[in-house]
């Protein structure tokens, strides 16, 4: 991940798996990227472009992407600090929208300027968090490449058979996926991990597997970059006249493409080669070309590495009042450099704090989200608001499905909302909301509709008031209640109630009227005993015994009453049923 070989995540499409919003400036970014290692200037300008027209429309995701495209292009040029800065605000809008495929991809990205400026432990934790997400994603192909760059963190810090170890691992993985996209990236890993353990020749024979793959896709950059790894292994083999040829054409490629940093670098190992064979002043003429063209590109890195290899160079010749003229102007950039790195360092601390904070509050934001459907599902309250400008419904979650409509309909104008009102209460409801628009009062009506559950009329309690934005009141905040539950409650209850007072009145009563019963029977059994052969006098009697009889069956009845029931009597009144009777 130096600056010759990025961040091999960086070589994947950073499209996300679902088709874009907008795909028209989608189309734009995805160009932009293709000219990132070949014209990086024209990559600038189009990823720009999108940035705006993302912007425009208000989509996050969208600007999370161009923000990073323009990172990684910033990156691939030498300019760090820039790249640094678009990457974390792409991190920042990729964490709020929760773009994983992006957020992996960005780990790769600022692992590598992290890398560039030599904060090992830096990149070290990036790479891991991006190892983790290839893993939440199930990505094996992300899964590789992250083992690709751990390996070469591993090499960086010395560590060369973990090194090793994790990059044979995303060999296996690549194999196993037949996959090969970053194939050419892992031989030359491999490549400059051999050369780090000074074995040079397995270092050579792993870098011409990655030349031959590059050559195949045309990419000038990336041949650039093995030509030039080539050419180093066979400096330090000692193979001057082998290197020089795979230096030469590396630094042609180069100034094709256009960048000035990757050219100077290219300069600076062709200097360096010129020096070894003892052509000292063609390697300080070569050295102070690409001192012009770094200092174009703003790589302070770079121009510190030119600084020192000048003054080597003074050196040899014997020419030590030059050599300490440059080890004076290396010395001043290294401290530069670390103000510079300690400024960075908080930069990016406290953006990865906002991000962290920004994450904290999306994720907070959701919490409530969901905890308010969960709570309007439970209480059957649905909210909406009314634009009267627009006429226009939106609702929540529970809004919709209370009125049995799709949440995806999205929008309905108040027609459109009555049409979902029983026909006999729809009038009242539309007059409801025409009066509080008139006179800007609060709407507050009961109305039947359709129930979502049973397809039977549930009742709702309709209830809103005028939002005030401090200047004029358009639009109109309120609720729809389910209140079904509740009123078949409340007449269960009344029910109840009257069920109640009848069985009180009904025990009442047949108290009242079994004594004065027990009386009559009594007197009228007496008047049977005396009276026995006066037939007039026992039928008269009969008849009473049989009422008596028949008043005590109606009060035994009440007594046993468990639920409460009225028959019409005369005209519109009606009376306690006691059950059926002569």
């Amino acid at each position: 991940m130096s600056k010759s070989n990025p961040p091999q995540g960086l070589r994947q499409p950073t499209t996300p798996p679902n088709a874009p919003v907008h795909p028209e400036i989608n189309e734009i970014l995805v160009e932009a990227e293709k000219k990132i290692y070949s014209y990086p200037d024209e990559a600038r300008v189009l990823a720009n472009e999108a940035l705006q027209k993302y912007l425009a429309v208000n989509d996050k995701q969208g600007m999370a992407k161009a923000n990073f495209t323009l990172g990684w292009n910033e990156y691939a040029s030498g300019r760090f600090d820039l790249g640094m800065e678009y990457a974390l605000q792409s991190q920042k809008l990729a964490l709020m929208v929760d773009d994983k495929p992006l957020l992996f991809s960005l780990t790769n990205l600022l692992s590598g300027i992290e890398l560039s400026h030599g904060r090992l432990d830096a990149a070290l934790d990036l790479n891991l968090q991006g190892c983790k997400i290839a893993e939440e994603l199930g990505d094996k192909q992300k899964q590789a490449i992250s083992l690709l760059n751990l390996g070469q963190l591993y090499r960086e810090s010395g560590q060369f058979d973990r090194g090793l170890e994790a990059v044979k691992k995303s060999l296996g993985l690549q194999d196993e996926t037949n996959k090969t996209t970053v194939l050419a990236q892992t031989y030359r890993e491999i490549g400059a991990t051999f050369s780090q353990l000074g074995n040079h020749d397995e270092a050579y024979k792993w870098l011409l597997q990655s030349l031959e793959i590059e050559r195949g896709r045309g990419n000038k950059s990336l041949i650039s970059d093995v030509l030039n790894n080539i050419g180093v292994i066979l400096q330090r083999m000692e193979k001057y006249d082998d290197a020089k040829p795979f230096l030469e054409e590396s630094l042609s490629l180069r100034k094709e493409v256009g960048d000035p940093y990757n050219i100077s670098m290219a300069m600076l190992n062709s200097a360096m080669l010129l020096s070894q064979t003892d052509h000292f002043h063609e390697a300080i003429a070569l050295l102070n070309e690409a001192l012009e063209l770094v200092k174009k590109s703003g790589s302070k890195k770079g121009e510190l590495k030119l600084e020192e290899v000048l003054a080597q160079v003074y050196e040899k010749l014997g020419d030590y009042q030059t050599a300490l003229h440059h080890i004076k102007h290396a010395h001043e950039l290294h401290e530069k450099l670390i103000s510079i790195s300690i400024e960075e360092r908080e930069h990016r601390i406290l953006a990865q704090a906002e991000a962290e904070r920004s994450k904290q509050e999306a994720e907070l934001e959701r919490i409530k989200s969901v905890e308010l459907v969960k709570a309007q599902r439970m209480a059957r309250v649905g909210s909406f608001t009314w634009d009267t400008d627009q006429d226009l419904f939106t609702g929540s979650e529970e809004f919709y499905r209370l009125l049995n409509r799709q949440h995806a309909d999205g929008h309905c104008t108040l027609e459109h909302f009555l049409t979902k009102i029983n026909a006999s209460d729809r009038n009242q409801v539309r007059k409801a909301f025409r009066s509080a628009f008139e006179w800007h009062s609060l709407v507050d009506v009961i109305a039947r509709a359709e129930s979502h559950e049973s397809g039977r009329n549930s009742t709702f309690h309709i209830l809103g008031e005028w939002i005030n934005d401090g200047v004029s009141a358009r639009k109109l905040s309120g609720t729809l209640q389910d209140i079904t539950i509740q009123l078949e409650a409340d007449e269960a209850r009344r029910e109840r109630e009257k069920l109640e007072g009848m069985l009180e009145m009904a025990g009442a009563f047949s108290h009242e009227i079994n004594q004065p019963m027990q009386v009559i029977v009594t007197a009228t059994e007496l008047l049977l005993y005396r009276y026995p052969d006066n037939l007039e006098v026992v039928k008269s009697v009969e008849k009473i015994l049989q009422a008596a009889t028949r008043m005590s069956e109606i009060t035994s009845r009440l007594s046993k009453t468990t639920t409460y029931k009225s028959k019409k009597y005369v005209g519109e009144t009606r009376i306690i049923d006691a059950g059926d009777g002569e």
